[in-house]
């Protein structure tokens, strides 16, 4: 599992049918997108979502694959934005789009509207979902809430026990907390489980933090 979660949603929609063809930097945005041309692909999508009679699916799709963008280019404010453009769009935003929303505007500051998305992807789940769960968990630590976090991460830990980075968050929480002893436990199980399964490019900027907890703390 990546540490954001989610690469960029290849959603298969139904467009509908609409009084003018669609402009073709609308394709060309997608595929932009999903070849990782990320600038590229704000330019297309945005030239797209400037035409007229667009169909709302095709509009959607355009505001989703421009958030995305946006988020790789480190745009965090306007990956923000477009995601809740895409949204208002949707009339039944899936539980990827929620915990992508959720995301963003963790990244964007925006911690009360990240905390809304991942309780709103959460009332989706039948039972607990690791990927909602870890994102509650980051939320809450975000805002400084450590025991609600280490509630959210305990709950995931159960849903997938091999995740590293879901241990690393908890063991920051634990440390906020003064609970060392649970901190040093959890960054060890994340350095164990990263020595099996190499971080992957998402998550790959995290590995020297943990490296630095675990000769904090002594961990062999």
């Amino acid at each position: 599992m990546r540490e954001i979660l989610h690469a960029l949603p290849m959603l298969l929609l139904v467009l509908g049918a609409c009084s003018t063809p669609e402009p073709e930097s609308c394709a060309s945005g997608d595929r932009a997108g999903s070849e990782g041309r990320y600038r590229d692909a704000i330019d297309l999508e945005t030239r797209c979502l400037a035409s007229a009679d667009l169909a709302a699916a095709t509009k959607m799709r355009a505001f989703e694959v421009r958030a995305w963008a946006f988020y790789k280019s480190g745009d965090f404010r306007n990956a923000a934005d477009d995601q809740m453009a895409f949204v208002r769009l949707d009339p039944a935003p899936s539980h990827r789009t929620l915990i992508n929303l959720s995301l963003y505007m963790r990244k964007a500051g925006r911690l009360d509207e990240s905390l809304e998305a991942a309780r709103s992807a959460e009332k989706q789940d039948k039972q607990p979902n690791i990927m909602t769960q870890y994102h509650l968990g980051w939320t809450f630590a975000e805002m400084g809430r450590h025991e609600e976090a280490v509630t959210a991460f305990t709950r995931g830990i159960t849903v997938q026990p091999d995740y590293a980075w879901i241990y690393w968050r908890r063991g920051l929480s634990y440390e906020h907390l003064g609970r060392r002893d649970e901190a040093r436990e959890d960054f060890r199980k994340a350095d164990a489980l990263v020595k099996r399964k190499p971080a992957d490019e998402d998550s790959i900027l995290m590995v020297p933090h943990l490296k630095a907890k675990v000769s904090e703390y002594g961990i062999s």
